[in-house]
């Protein structure tokens, strides 16, 4: 009986609310639904809460359907003149101004006072100053870019196979190098093998090269001069690499790791091969890139056949 009256109640309330919804707009009461009808208006808000989450995810995860931020730091101010390099600016003010002076000391020339020939000459130098602003601002940047064009490395991008390889060595070598810069922060990767450098890839700064010129040689110089590369024993330095004064480590590269081949004698101390990583960043090797990566050298030990 209980249950029949509920229902009951809440097939008046709906009547009521049709009643209400199809009358013209008018003050209406505030009607409590039941439990029910609560239940059943909660699906919408779920699903406006589902949209609003998949907008947000959407947003984070730089969906480009979504409009992005606005830069406002590429903003600058200019004139907007044709033909007018707005640099020049202060020396048109420089000009304008130092005529007005000119032209206020020549009409009152006979009523003149110490004060204002002072001024006067303080004004004519203020705007012989800002006269000569765009060009002392132009050869600043001048020489500012020549200094920095001269300091500036330029990284040379480079991805060489020694021809002692056969094709099934230089495939292991050239997916395994691959995936080491893809997947780790090293910015550049050297596989020696029997004290030749087989594969070089990455980015590697070799001062001045001639246009052409292969790598390998150069690196092949870099590794007979570090004897410390051959140890059996894996070496990591995280930071300032290129402050040691090793041959073997190119310029600008803040940390190295040397990771030896598996040893096919335990009891030799001399490396056979092994991979040595680079990175312009420093601290760039956690221990669990670490491992990954003796495993890679592991995998190219037996493609090698150490």
């Amino acid at each position: 009986m209980a249950l029949t009256k509920i229902s009951l109640v809440g097939v008046r309330e709906l009547c009521s609310l049709h009643h209400l919804s199809s009358s013209p707009p008018r003050f209406t009461p505030v009607v409590a639904l039941p439990t029910t009808l609560q239940g059943v208006a909660r699906p919408g808000v779920r699903r406006c809460e589902v949209r609003r989450r998949t907008v947000i995810r959407a947003a984070e995860a730089g969906n480009d359907e979504m409009p992005s931020e606005i830069d406002v730091s590429v903003f600058r101010f200019t004139l907007g003149i044709q033909g007018f390099d707005d640099a020049d600016l202060p020396r048109i003010v420089g000009i304008l101004f130092g005529s007005l002076l000119l032209v206020n000391h020549a009409v009152s020339i006979e009523s003149m006072t110490r004060a204002q020939l002072t001024s006067e000459a303080l004004g004519l130098f203020l705007a012989g100053v800002a006269c000569s602003l765009p060009s002392v601002g132009r050869r600043l940047k001048g020489g500012e870019a020549k200094k920095k064009d001269d300091n500036v490395s330029r990284p040379r991008s480079v991805f060489e196979l020694s021809r002692r390889l056969n094709d099934p060595e230089k495939q292991e070598l050239a997916w395994g190098t691959y995936s080491l810069l893809q997947n780790s922060r090293a910015s550049a990767v050297i596989v020696w093998h029997r004290d030749e450098v087989v594969c070089a890839r990455g980015s590697f700064d070799l001062g001045t090269m001639v246009r052409g010129a292969k790598a390998l040689p150069v690196l092949q110089d870099m590794l007979n001069n570090t004897p410390f590369i051959h140890s059996s024993d894996p070496f990591y330095v995280s930071e300032g690499a290129d402050t040691k004064g090793w041959p073997i480590v190119p310029k600008n590269m803040k940390s190295i790791l040397v990771q030896p081949f598996e040893k096919s004698d335990s009891s030799s101390s001399v490396a056979k091969g092994g991979l040595i990583l680079f990175s312009y960043q420093s601290r760039s090797y956690t221990s669990k890139d670490r491992t990954w990566i003796a495993m890679i050298a592991k995998k190219f030990s037996h493609v090698l056949k150490t």
